[in-house]
């Protein structure tokens, strides 16, 4: 997992901003207690509007998603990859653990590329988060 201080303020700043509407919106709502219901409701806002604001945030950015893929060569999630050559929205990377490369897709591609050996990972709704699909050396259509 890839954690940074930006990633940090996000999450914050929305967690800030769930919290604020749970409390607006309780008297709207006809909660008249406070503490656990609340908070209930904080966290439930802020879950909901993370994954609402943060897809858009990550690619307007270009922020690495929280998690990397698991390797398609060893099939384990490695401390870091290397990447070896990098232009939006793909990437060229290297395993830390195997020394197997990949392509990293950040969104899917206009044209397929062309046929390789190489296999092509593809970053999946919520972007923020990193749910790759796999594919081995072509891109679905």
């Amino acid at each position: 997992m890839r954690f940074s201080l930006l990633d940090l303020l996000i999450v914050v700043a929305i967690s800030a901003v769930g919290q604020i509407a749970a409390h607006s919106l309780q008297p709207l709502i006809g909660i008249a207690t406070r503490g656990a219901v609340e908070v209930a409701l904080g966290v439930f806002l802020s879950g909901l509007l993370y994954l609402l604001v943060t897809p858009p945030l990550y690619w307007l950015f270009r922020l690495t998603p929280l998690f990397l893929p698991i390797c398609p060569g060893c099939r384990k999630r490695p401390n870091g990859y290397l990447v070896t050559d990098r232009q939006w929205p793909r990437a060229t990377a290297r395993c830390g653990a195997c020394g197997q490369t990949a392509e990293l897709w950040w969104r899917r591609p206009q044209s397929p590329p062309a046929a390789t050996d190489v296999p092509i990972l593809i970053l999946r709704w919520p972007h923020s988060l990193g749910r790759w699909k796999s594919t081995p050396g072509k891109v679905p259509t």
